[in-house]
C-alpha cells in the first residue's frame, strides 16, 4: 500500500509542476485581471532566460 501511495504522490507532484510551468507562460483571457504568480512559478517562465 505504501508503494502505491508514493506512486500516486509522484504523479500528483509531476502534474502540479507541469500545470505551474504552463501557467507561468500563459496570460489571463480577461484583460482586466491577471492573478499574481509566486516567485518560484515566475522562475519557470521561458521569458526569464
Amino acid at each position: 500500500m505504501k508503494k502505491g501511495k508514493n506512486t500516486f504522490d509522484k504523479i500528483i507532484m509531476k502534474s502540479a509542476y507541469v500545470a505551474a510551468k504552463r501557467s507561468a507562460d500563459a496570460t489571463c483571457t480577461y484583460f482586466f485581471y491577471q492573478p499574481r504568480l509566486p516567485e518560484k512559478v515566475k522562475k519557470l517562465s521561458r521569458r526569464n532566460g
